[in-house]
């Protein structure tokens, strides 16, 4: 667990900038794109997360957040690639529904080339 400090100006004078500290605290456990952001079809969960069981939702989530190479399907929904380095640096293709935040499917996309 880290603390960080907040400094709050009290007074209209730069004179005591930091005259009172406020501490929050942040779980290092829980990542900062896991904030219930997400949820997933029933399809997901029974069949993708059973089909590939090395497929891990915080994977999913985080390929989401980034944000980093997204396509539109002509059905609406959105593809989003992302780079796994805990699973041999390949890319996690990630379709969500057209509001991107339910989660459809998921896997590892050998095809996928990174535009340089």
């Amino acid at each position: 667990m880290r603390l960080l400090r907040f400094a709050r100006n009290d007074r209209p004078s730069n004179i005591n900038l930091f005259k009172s500290f406020t501490i929050i605290q942040i779980h290092q456990a829980t990542p900062w794109y896991n904030l219930n952001m997400f949820e997933y079809t029933s399809y997901f969960e029974k069949d993708v997360l059973k089909k590939r069981p090395y497929i891990k939702k915080e994977w999913c989530e985080r390929v989401v957040s980034l944000r980093k190479y997204i396509e539109e399907q002509p059905d609406g929904r959105f593809r989003f690639w992302g780079r796994i380095p805990n699973y041999g640096n390949k890319y996690l293709r990630v379709v969500t529904l057209p509001d991107q935040k339910i989660i459809h499917n998921a896997f590892f996309d050998r095809n996928f080339k990174e535009v340089i």
